[in-house]
């Protein structure tokens, strides 16, 4: 069996599953804020937020031959997709192919159908998961610097194309109080 991809802790070896077919779209749906005018053609486009990534595997249970081992990885991958108060549990989900990026998925589906009895897809599932944010994320940098002599000045600066969220935090740990610090935004 190959390891066609990670959902949270787990490979999908770990629940006896191997993917058919994973059809990923790049882009998910745009929803669009474009107000009419109704006084002129045209309207006002107010731009347009990504909905949440539908990511569909299309899978089947490797054990699916038995139906108690069929049945006990079912058991396993619904527990394992739900959260300890009965909800869809929120978990990475990473590919070979990006080994570094992760999307933040849950459970999106309308039920898991199973393909059970004497038939050719016995053990066939569709496993439905949403991102809620469309993109996958790569660890993030933490950048230690420190400051020996008085007055430093440090320079930070984002060389990516995402707005970032800026997060400092100073420690001292030295036998001297910190004071005066100032913070310039550029």
């Amino acid at each position: 069996m190959a390891h066609n991809f990670t959902l949270g802790s787990k490979t999908n070896e770990d629940l006896n599953i191997s993917m058919l077919n994973s059809p990923r779209e790049a882009l998910p749906e745009v929803i669009g804020k474009i107000e009419e005018n109704h006084n002129r053609p045209g309207g006002h486009d107010y731009g347009g937020d990504y909905a949440g990534l539908i990511i569909k595997l299309e899978c089947y249970f490797t054990r699916a031959g038995h139906e108690e081992n069929l049945q006990e990885d079912i058991r396993a991958l619904t527990d394992h997709l739900t959260n300890n108060e009965g909800r869809p549990r929120e978990m990475d989900l990473t590919f070979p192919a990006e080994p570094n990026k992760t999307y933040s998925i849950r459970y999106d589906g309308s039920g898991l159908q199973v393909e059970r009895g004497l038939s050719s897809n016995q053990g066939e599932f569709t496993l439905t998961l949403i991102a809620v944010d469309p993109r996958a994320k790569a660890p993030e940098d933490k950048i230690t610097q420190n400051v020996s002599s008085s007055p430093e000045k440090i320079e930070l600066v984002n060389s990516g194309n995402i707005n970032t969220p800026f997060k400092m935090e100073v420690t001292n740990k030295g036998d001297s109080q910190i004071s005066g610090i100032t913070i310039e935004l550029m």
